[in-house]
């Protein structure tokens, strides 16, 4: 800032020195030259009164006393007219004084003002560039919290399982036949901090009503209304199984999901960290082949892995 510069402060203290020095050199001056003028005009009216006596005894001296008042009346006259001149010009030097005097106070603080107003720019400058520092140090500081967060933060990876098979069972109270899909995953943490109450979902969609994001959306809405306390917590660089797991189709024999060669299973895991509202989810997506007696026969994964962050504040 510019009060931190010496040389900046030693140059305001010499100036402010040398504005005060100054106006008190110009009232010295100003009062020196009307002083040696008034002393000037009062030895002046002393050599005229003298010389107005000296004149009226040339001049009066021998007239009659009519004559002689007359004369010396206009002599006396005479100089009362010269020392109200004197006097006049006398009150016109001291205000030319007072004049010059008080621009050259005037002048001297409009320098000072200026010189003051250019400081008080710099100040305000200064203080701009320490509010822009501070500004950048706090969005600098908050992207350093939010790297740490994420630094610390877990991160689950699930593993796909291979043995997906068909289910046929049948359900006696309801007589109708119910196919189901059983599967079992596995998840690992490879973050830095505790997964808290992971927990699995799944669900099928129709693959002729294709895959896109709004469909991972809704299903990810599922997810948050049927998030629970799931397992225990898996710690970083854990494994845990989540069980097996079997998700039926209702009426098996007619319902249309079935009717083409692939159907879409989209299975996914959600998790939490400790000490804050934010849950996590990573979701894969299968396609099942199944043959003409309805059974699977291939699964394989698509290459879509979506993880996804929601505060559950959002989701109730």
């Amino acid at each position: 800032m510019t009060g931190n510069n010496p040389h900046e402060r030693y140059f305001s203290a010499g100036f402010c020195v040398l504005v005060i020095l100054a106006t008190f050199v110009l009232i010295y001056v100003v009062g020196d030259l009307n002083g040696r003028q008034s002393e000037r005009r009062q030895q002046e009216s002393s050599i005229h009164i003298e010389t107005a006596k000296e004149q009226a005894r040339r001049t009066c001296v021998g007239m009659n006393l009519i004559t002689t008042i007359k004369c010396v009346s206009e002599i006396v006259q005479a100089s009362e007219d010269h020392k109200l001149d004197e006097q006049d010009l006398v009150a016109q030097q001291r205000a030319a004084w007072g004049t010059m005097l008080g621009s050259g106070v005037a002048f001297l603080a409009l320098l000072a003002t200026i010189i003051g107003l250019y400081y008080v720019r710099e100040t305000l400058r200064a203080t701009l560039r320490a509010v822009e520092d501070t500004s950048e140090a706090t969005k600098a500081m908050h992207a350093a919290n939010e790297i740490a967060k994420e630094a610390s933060r877990p991160w689950l990876k699930m593993f796909t399982p291979q043995d997906v098979s068909l289910l046929s069972v049948t359900v006696e109270t309801i007589g109708k036949r119910w196919g189901g899909v059983h599967f079992k995953v596995e998840i690992k943490n490879f973050g830095n901090g505790p997964a808290i109450g992971p927990h699995l979902d799944a669900v099928f969609f129709d693959k002729r009503n294709g895959f896109n994001r709004i469909e991972v959306q809704k299903r990810l809405r599922h997810f948050v209304e049927t998030t629970g306390f799931g397992a225990a917590p898996v710690y970083p660089g854990d494994t845990a199984l989540l069980g097996e797991n079997t998700i039926f189709i209702r009426n098996i024999q007619e319902n249309p999901i079935l009717e083409i060669n692939d159907m879409g299973l989209m299975i996914g895991v959600w998790y939490g960290e400790v000490g804050s509202e934010r849950w996590f989810h990573i979701t894969s997506v299968y396609f099942l082949k199944i043959d003409e007696n309805r059974n699977i026969s291939d699964s394989h994964r698509i290459p879509i892995t979506v993880e996804n962050v929601q505060y559950m504040t959002e989701a109730t």
